[in-house]
């Protein structure tokens, strides 16, 4: 049997920024625990650890027969998802809910580091910090990946105000 899991980023957690966004449904050989008692999940909200909710989504006799149901759902819901190369031990699948890699605020900040921004003066305005914004988010798009617009924003409106 396949089960098919679900974990949600739904809070806040401390050291867990690289969750932001976080969204994803899972075939796994192992059905999911609740978090609270340790038993077996099959159908119902399971619990929640360091901000990520996990949701079981019932168990099917193939994991192509698991896929097809997580393909279903999703259109169903009208989600854009891509495939997850980056598997745990007992998840056979993983598709992420959203067209691109959310790349969290730390790795945004990362990625800024050290960048030219002499194009941004004192006099830039809002608007243009939100052109370059997309520029970047457009740029990103392209290899699948979608920068935090907001750290983006902050940073650009850092550097303006020196």
């Amino acid at each position: 049997m396949f089960f098919v899991i679900e974990r949600k980023h739904v809070a806040p957690s401390q050291h867990q920024e690289r969750h932001t966004g976080f969204h994803a449904f899972e075939v796994s050989s192992q059905p999911v625990r609740y978090s609270s008692s340790g038993e077996v999940c099959l159908n119902d909200y399971c619990g929640e650890e360091n901000g990520i909710a996990t949701y079981a989504h019932g168990e099917h006799p193939t994991a192509e027969a698991a896929e097809s149901w997580i393909e279903m759902y999703m259109a169903g819901l009208n989600l854009d998802f891509r495939e997850d190369e980056e598997l745990g031990d007992d998840v056979v699948t993983r598709f992420c809910v959203g067209r691109y890699r959310p790349i969290s605020a730390e790795g945004t900040r990362n990625w800024l580091y050290g960048m030219d921004m002499s194009d941004i003066e004192a006099d830039t305005t809002n608007e243009r910090i939100a052109e370059i914004v997309t520029t970047i988010q457009e740029g990103a798009r392209v290899d699948g990946k979608e920068f935090c617009a907001p750290t983006l924003e902050r940073a650009f409106r850092e550097h303006r105000e020196g």
